[in-house]
């Protein structure tokens, strides 16, 4: 396992290989969103897999402190799908979550949106790497 050090002399690596003419080329060509303060972090990671890293997030982590279990979802919109990297990643997290013992592990999901709310079009809980689960719809407002 690399020790601290390690790590963050990737992630700083990483930062530093980023240049502002790299982003303002990028921004050139309509590649950003408009989250000013998460700009700068985000181009890093888009920018990793050409090192041999992937870099992803996963928009939401459920923990029932109650019941001492674990979710994750990740959600899509415009019916979307996970990119490579992060299938890769998020497969890699369920399979190791599963084996563990310590949390009761309620598994991987993808809340899909048709569009991007729940009210413009319909909405699917997908379970990506569970072969056994259906897809099913959520009921959305009328």
């Amino acid at each position: 396992m690399e020790n601290k050090s390690e790590i963050i002399d990737i992630i700083f690596e990483n930062i530093s290989s980023i240049s502002q003419d790299y982003i303002e080329e990028k921004e050139s060509n309509g590649y950003w969103y408009n989250h000013d303060d998460e700009k700068y972090f985000s181009y890093v990671v888009r920018d990793v897999k050409h090192k041999g890293f992937i870099a992803t997030d996963i928009d939401f982590v459920f923990y029932s402190t109650t019941k001492n279990r674990l979710i994750f979802i990740d959600h899509k919109t415009r019916k979307s799908n996970l990119r490579p990297g992060q299938e890769k990643v998020f497969k890699l997290m369920d399979a190791i979550m599963r084996k563990q013992e310590y949390i009761k592990y309620g598994g991987f999901y993808v809340l899909e949106f048709e569009y991007s709310t729940f009210e413009d079009g319909n909405v699917w809980l997908k379970k990506p790497f569970d072969e056994t689960w259906e897809d099913m719809i959520i009921p959305t407002k009328e």
